[in-house]
């Protein structure tokens, strides 16, 4: 089990890495289409390297959503994932791994961890939600 869910969670963040550049990549080619609406060249206005930098832009897009539901299938397979409690992730951003813990929520609701060194999944019990909301909302008063 350990083994196979850290193999698992290794693939998972290295498309979680690969999904972070299609995102920056998106992010760069909007800036070039804001910058290339209309070009001349040859003495004549054209729209064709906006036309194909937003080609470019659905293609990453694309590339991203395919990627993402590799991850949200990577994490199905996971032992200890229960598909009847929680919701697969689709990404594991940069903070998850430099503090080595994923949330894995259902609906809006935290309701296990994923420790990344350890490849364990662990419950969160509803008493410690419970305690935690109440911490939350004792600091915002």
């Amino acid at each position: 089990m350990k083994n196979r869910n850290i193999s698992t969670l290794n693939s998972m963040m290295r498309l979680s890495r690969i999904i972070r550049n299609f995102k920056n990549a998106r992010r760069e080619l909007n800036n070039a289409i804001v910058q290339t609406e209309y070009f001349i060249i040859q003495g004549e206005s054209s729209n064709s390297l906006e036309a194909k930098t937003k080609q470019s832009v659905e293609n990453t897009l694309y590339l991203e959503q395919y990627l993402r539901s590799s991850v949200r299938y990577l994490c199905k397979c996971l032992d200890g994932f229960d598909p009847g409690k929680m919701d697969p992730i689709d990404y594991i951003c940069s903070r998850d791994i430099s503090d080595g813990i994923v949330d894995i929520c259902r609906g809006e609701k935290v309701v296990a961890n994923i420790n990344l060194s350890s490849g364990k999944i662990a419950l969160i019990k509803p008493e410690q939600l419970n305690a935690g909301e109440d911490k939350s909302s004792a600091e915002k008063s």
